[in-house]
């Protein structure tokens, strides 16, 4: 738990629901030996990797910056990024949460349905969990995993992969209602045996398909949007590769090279050609600048003081790359390579520029 704690916090929200639920377990059955027990072992675990960590940050005269970053940052400002009307007690995020949750997974129907089919099985027969209190601590263990995850209110996709990972039991439960029709009615012969194997593995083929674009961003697949979309403004109009392994040509091979994610998030740009920040805010932070403002005015200083070799842009495809952001960025930068490419459905025009000789 510490191990994971430390990685994203929010992946801890089944441990939360699991220790919640033993916790009240054992003080109802008036078990205090082992809930204490169950506490402390649970704590030397957590101890032993979060100490080393927090030691590194204290040497490094960094705990502040790791407290404002990784709890605040998440906890308090990126809340804000949308509204939550009246959710504001526990009872009306709980409610809320679960409207998230339905709203992300409406969008794939067999999935939700399958898990809906196998949950219901497993919760109403005997198949997999031999006992009521197996049942009950699954389904809390899902209800605190959930509300954790989207008590901000944010609806973002990925979120819902840590429900998934506890709701995959129920596809179990599907799987198990599928062998329980088979020899109830008899239906243990090879070519109904082959004919369900098939149709099970074309059916995980159609769901990945359905529910994750990912095969198509595969090397293999180069004429596609988020490779390059035309436009007479790309430098490379035949380019093979996405704006990262592109832009990684003018970066690699240099010395001690710098580069700034201008107004958005470093999409791998700094990663692929192996850049290390000089700056502390070298991408800005997906906060509004009325939430936080530091972020983009240190960005617009570091332009002005031409604190990088290299900074990278992007753009909407009607901006005009000449006049996009502080009007420094072209007294003291002029643009090398531009890209126009898809991005989560959002077409980007990516500008790379580089800091003038004088």
């Amino acid at each position: 738990m510490g191990c994971v704690f430390w990685i994203k916090y929010t992946l801890i929200s089944p441990w939360i629901g699991f220790f919640v639920f033993f916790g009240i377990y054992y003080l109802l059955k008036k078990d205090y030996q082992q809930a204490i027990k169950a506490v402390i072992c649970s704590l030397l675990g957590f101890l032993s990797v979060s100490i080393p960590i927090i030691l590194y940050f204290i040497i490094n005269n960094a705990l502040h910056e790791m407290y404002f970053v990784y709890f605040k940052f998440n906890m308090m400002l990126y809340p804000q990024l949308v509204d939550q009307g009246n959710n504001i007690n526990i009872f009306s995020r709980f409610f809320n949460t679960l409207k998230i949750f339905a709203t992300l997974m409406w969008q794939n129907k067999i999935i939700i349905s399958i898990l809906i089919i196998g949950s219901a099985y497993l919760l109403f027969t005997k198949a997999v969990f031999k006992q009521i209190i197996f049942k009950v601590l699954w389904i809390f263990i899902f209800v605190c995993t959930n509300y954790f995850i989207f008590y901000g209110g944010i609806p973002l996709n990925y979120y819902i992969l840590l429900d998934l990972v506890v709701l995959l039991v129920g596809f179990l439960g599907f799987c198990v209602l599928l062998r329980d029709l088979i020899i109830r009615y008899k239906f243990q012969r090879p070519v109904v045996t082959n004919f369900l194997l098939s149709s099970v593995i074309i059916l995980g083929i159609v769901l990945m398909i359905n529910s994750n674009d990912t095969f198509r961003d595969m090397r293999f697949f180069t004429d596609r949007p988020s490779i390059q979309i035309k436009n007479a403004e790309n430098t490379n109009p035949n380019a093979k590769v996405p704006a990262q392994l592109e832009f990684a040509k003018y970066l690699t091979g240099k010395k001690n090279v710098t580069l700034l994610n201008y107004q958005f998030v470093d999409y791998g740009f700094s990663v692929i050609p192996n850049i290390v920040p000089n700056v502390k805010y070298f991408m800005n932070i997906n906060i509004p600048y009325n939430v936080y403002q530091e972020s983009m005015d240190q960005q617009n200083k570091y332009v002005e003081e031409k604190k990088t070799d290299y900074i990278v842009a992007g753009l909407k495809l009607n901006e005009d790359v000449n006049k996009f952001g502080t009007p420094w960025l072209h007294w003291n930068y002029h643009p090398i390579a531009v890209h126009v490419q898809d991005r989560e459905g959002n077409i980007l025009k990516y500008v790379l520029y580089e800091k003038n000789k004088k």
